[in-house]
């Protein structure tokens, strides 16, 4: 039976749900707006796919709506995609306009302004007769949405974007990307009728979503919840067993597939099976999208013979994965510094990266892995966690190095630097990401803070002491909650959110020292880490605290971190 609080549950595409004069909302404090490129570059891949295939379709999840007339939702899990959708459909219509300008186009210019016009009609909003600005279909939440509709929608660029808030930087940053990505196509390069297409038909038909219409926020919710605890990556297991298993054709290959398959589900969790076949294709194909694992499986092992074979090789493999989640893995028993790696890697490398150091397992010596499993940690850290940068390129470069590790074309670190050069951030790039750098120090975000500050204090000081082991705690200068005190020195009180979580504002010390500084004024502080025996304690020693000597500091630490994550080979 349905649920009561279940309104419609039903598959639609993008035109049917921007169809009609509908209206979409964001609740005014869900999050805001946060794909980046990673995720801009898997949207436009998807849809190029089915640009190419006009009889397939592209699934785009669920979104989960509540009604609040019969034109209006507000949209509980969805925004994200409703959002970079329409600014895709924005990006080309901002390049049918500049078509329509072009003297060199003028024989267009009309179908291009009328194209232009659907476009926006169809998928963003109508034009006021008065005003002559376009109305909107979508509305985002209470930090995005006066940005969006004043400038993203009506195609304005503001004044300047330096001061503009992480999120209205993002969305004309998607915007940007989508333009570009349109401009280097060759298909749509001064041509509208094939751009227009790939909104109107592809992006309009070939993309589908399943709609959950739900009567309230709080079932929306729950929903929402749900599908989030459930959802894609089981799917995706679900997808792959049932296709492994469904090629065994009697009793006997049952039992085998059962027994591999409920080896690898106990050592690397079910959970995570497509990220082991992932790193295992990974040796063989270039890069491998997770929404695609399963056509790809289907396509490269379609009997039971490669079936058994696969599963032999995932179970071999498995192991070594599992050993690069654990630094005390029975496999790096006699390798302290396999060991140590390992425990950086896991809060500082990029998953993706586990394809390249399986080959490099299965193919170098132990002390050449040791010396890739560093590299990558260096590679991940400068790119990833202080750049910020796309994951998929960084994941492209590791699977062609993976390739060439396996076919014997890369032998040693020094080959594996060059052949992923392209991706080793420079040091004046790095320098400059490293400056401007925020850490989180609750939840995930306080052991990478650990990380990095002990790196600071081992390279400061020696001793080799241990960010997961070692008793110091991490003391923010600047308190979290400053009382008025502070606030002389970072005023208006908003400049205690740009500075509190800088790691210039960041030190090591005791425990017992730590809650004696609390709240205290900056002066009292400061006599309290003298005597500290950290380092980076001792380091915080400047006349007055605000944001100039709080910047100043983190300049100096992104000095220090240029060598301190630095290729031997670079």
């Amino acid at each position: 039976m349905t649920p009561r609080f279940l309104l419609r549950y039903d598959t639609v595409n993008f035109a049917d749900l921007m169809a009609n004069g509908k209206l979409y909302r964001v609740p005014p404090f869900q999050r805001d707006y946060s794909w980046k490129e990673e995720q801009w570059e898997d949207l436009w891949e998807d849809l190029m796919d089915a640009y190419h295939n006009e009889a397939s379709h592209h699934y785009m999840g669920a979104v989960v709506l509540v009604p609040q007339s019969d034109t209006e939702w507000l949209i509980l899990d969805g925004q994200q995609r409703f959002a970079t959708l329409s600014i895709l459909v924005l990006a080309a219509i901002d390049v049918l306009g500049d078509y329509a300008a072009r003297e060199d186009l003028a024989a267009e210019r009309a179908a291009n302004l009328f194209r232009a016009d659907h476009l926006r009609r169809k998928f963003i909003g109508d034009r006021d007769t008065q005003s002559l600005t376009y109305s909107s279909k979508l509305f985002l939440n209470r930090t995005d949405d006066e940005f969006y509709q004043d400038y993203v929608a009506q195609l304005r660029e503001p004044a300047s974007r330096q001061r503009l808030p992480h999120s209205a930087k993002l969305l004309l940053e998607a915007r940007d990307y989508f333009v570009a990505r349109i401009r280097e196509t060759r298909e749509f390069a001064a041509h509208g009728e094939p751009l227009s297409a790939l909104l109107d038909r592809t992006a309009g038909l070939q993309l589908v979503f399943t709609r959950i219409e739900v009567d309230d926020q709080l079932n929306a919710f729950t929903v929402f919840e749900t599908l989030n605890a459930r959802g894609a990556a089981l799917t995706t297991t679900d997808l792959l067993k049932n296709h492994l298993f469904s090629l065994a054709t009697n009793d006997l290959d049952r039992k085998r597939m059962h027994r591999s398959w409920d080896w690898i589900a106990e050592s690397v969790g079910v959970e995570s099976f497509p990220d082991l076949l992932r790193a295992h294709l990974s040796l063989e194909v270039p890069r491998i999208r997770r929404q695609r694992l399963f056509h790809l499986l289907r396509e490269r092992i379609p009997a039971a013979e490669g079936a058994f074979r696969l599963m032999d090789e995932l179970e071999r493999e498995a192991e070594m994965l599992l050993a690069l989640d654990d630094p005390a893995h029975e496999l790096w028993r006699n390798d302290p510094d396999v060991r140590n790696w390992v425990r950086e890697f896991a809060v500082a490398g990029e998953p993706r990266m586990r394809g390249l150091l399986l080959a490099t397992y299965l193919k170098l010596n132990r002390r050449d892995f040791s010396r890739t499993l560093k590299l990558t940690i260096i590679f991940a850290f400068r790119f990833r966690v202080i750049g910020d940068m796309n994951p998929n390129q960084l994941e492209d470069a590791c699977n062609r190095a993976a390739r060439q590790v396996m076919t014997g074309a890369i032998s040693g670190p020094r080959e594996l630097f060059e052949a992923l050069r392209d991706v080793y951030v420079p040091d004046e790039k790095f320098r400059a990401d490293f400056s401007a750098r925020r850490v989180s120090t609750v939840g995930r975000g306080r052991r990478l803070a650990r990380y990095i500050l002990y790196k600071f204090e081992n390279d400061a000081c020696g001793g080799g002491r241990d960010f997961d082991a070692d008793a110091g705690t991490i003391e923010h200068v600047l308190p979290e909650n400053p009382p008025d005190p502070w606030l002389e020195y970072f005023h208006p009180s908003g400049q205690v959110d740009l500075y509190v979580q800088r790691l210039g504002n960041l030190a090591l010390i005791e425990d017992g020292l730590n809650r004696e500084a609390g709240v205290a004024a900056y002066a009292v502080k400061r006599a309290i880490y003298a005597r500290s025996a950290y380092c980076t304690a001792r380091s915080v020693n400047a006349p007055e605290w605000n944001g100039a000597v709080i910047t100043a500091r983190q300049e100096q630490m992104a000095d220090r971190a240029v060598h301190i994550w630095r290729s031997d080979f670079a």
